[in-house]
């Protein structure tokens, strides 16, 4: 891919799922006794608990359960991807329900060197829709219907290999970073 195509594109990071490990701090607070491997939907608490309780849990960690994710084993491998695809970045969250999701998060990205990139808080509908009518704006999001949305919107979004999604052969067959380089490459040489 040619330093020309790379400068043009912009990268919109999902963080949750993508760079940091939301589903094993969240079987952490809530005593789900899953592996990350098997959770196979979004709904995977209710054989435990139901939503409220799941939430509940979760928030009783306050700020420090966003603050304390872990970074993916493969998140400095993909975050070199992307600073080799984009000539700019953002964080792009959501920060839902939940309200110490985004200081905790703040915190979560200094403590892994990511602050210089900006964070922006976007609900499923409206500033998300903004941010995609960016020229050549790429998503890379864990969840099909956040990378459906955008897409509408006009961007364009690669959904992240997890085992909840219907590319998760990619996790055994290539791997998630390997993935996500091929998309890209895919992407910049169509609109390249």
């Amino acid at each position: 891919m040619s330093e020309q195509a790379a400068n043009k594109f912009f990268g919109v990071l999902d963080m949750d799922g993508v760079f940091f490990d939301f589903i094993t701090m969240a079987n952490r607070a809530t005593g789900i006794p899953l592996h990350h491997s098997q959770v196979v939907d979004f709904h995977y608490y209710r054989p435990y608990m139901d939503w409220e309780t799941y939430r509940h849990r979760i928030l009783l960690e306050g700020q420090s359960f966003w603050s304390r994710l872990d970074r993916y084993a493969w998140g400095a491998d993909l975050m070199e991807v992307c600073e080799s695809a984009f000539d700019e970045m953002c964080w792009l969250t959501d920060p839902g329900t939940w309200p110490d999701a985004m200081n905790g998060k703040m915190d979560c990205l200094i403590d892994h060197g990511y602050d210089d990139i900006p964070m922006i808080c976007a609900g499923a509908g409206g500033p998300k829709a903004v941010i995609a009518r960016i020229p050549n704006a790429v998503l890379i999001d864990d969840r099909i219907e956040n990378c459906e949305a955008f897409h509408a919107a006009g961007g364009s979004a690669i959904l992240f290999p997890q085992p909840w999604n219907k590319n998760r052969w990619a996790i055994r067959k290539m791997g998630r970073v390997q993935f996500v380089q091929n998309e890209l490459y895919l992407l910049m040489n169509q609109k390249g």
